[in-house]
């Protein structure tokens, strides 16, 4: 048994690994220390394979989180596309109105223009409803034109003047209360001799 501890390859047999079958492991004398281990060297090709092993890792974890990068953009770019689309079928809606509002006034200004332009010509207010419709245009220009045309189909109706203009207007008589419309009823019908009354 000595002759088997005293060589330092020896292995010790005793190690069982649950199976129940002894494994060689190798013991450790003293005298091997780490420091007397032989340095491993790598060749440059070892380096460069390490290197560019390395930076192959490198690059592709980069590529990684850029793609990430890019696509979190992308949703967020998407995201706030649907925001902008939102407020723009949003805004569409409001200036729809708001053209729809604005149509209706310069319609209004318009036909404000035209019963104007009538009336200013000498038509009378019937006239100036009836006629409205005939004046066709957006511009000053054309609803001259138009106001012209219709002159001389339809000239409007003279104002005439009452011929007392000059006579002046008579006094309208003062309103009467009723004692003294029965009184002078009754003066009236007293000199017909209609009544009777005491002298």
């Amino acid at each position: 048994m000595t002759d088997e501890n005293t060589d330092p390859k020896v292995t010790d047999k005793t190690n069982t690994e649950g199976k129940g079958e002894p494994t060689e492991t190798p013991l450790e004398t003293p005298a091997e220390t780490p420091a007397e281990a032989p340095e491993k060297k790598f060749s440059q090709a070892d380096l460069d394979k390490h290197i560019t092993d390395r930076l192959a890792r490198e690059k592709s974890k980069r590529e990684v989180a850029e793609q990430k990068i890019r696509d979190d953009a992308e949703r967020k770019n998407l995201a706030e596309n649907e925001k902008f689309k939102e407020l723009a079928d949003k805004n569409g809606e409001i200036a729809s109105k708001l053209q729809v509002q604005l149509d209706e006034q310069r319609l209004d200004v318009t036909k404000a223009k035209k019963e104007s332009m009538l009336t200013k010509a000498g038509y009378s207010d019937e006239q100036v409803t009836r006629f409205t419709k005939y004046l066709e245009g957006e511009t000053d220009e054309e609803l001259a034109e138009a106001l012209k045309e219709l002159k001389a189909d339809v000239p409007p109706k003279k104002p005439y003047t009452d011929p007392s203009a000059g006579n002046g207007r008579k006094e309208e008589p003062k309103p009467k209360g009723a004692d003294e419309a029965g009184k002078s009823l009754y003066q009236r019908l007293k000199e017909k001799g209609k009544v009777k009354g005491k002298e």
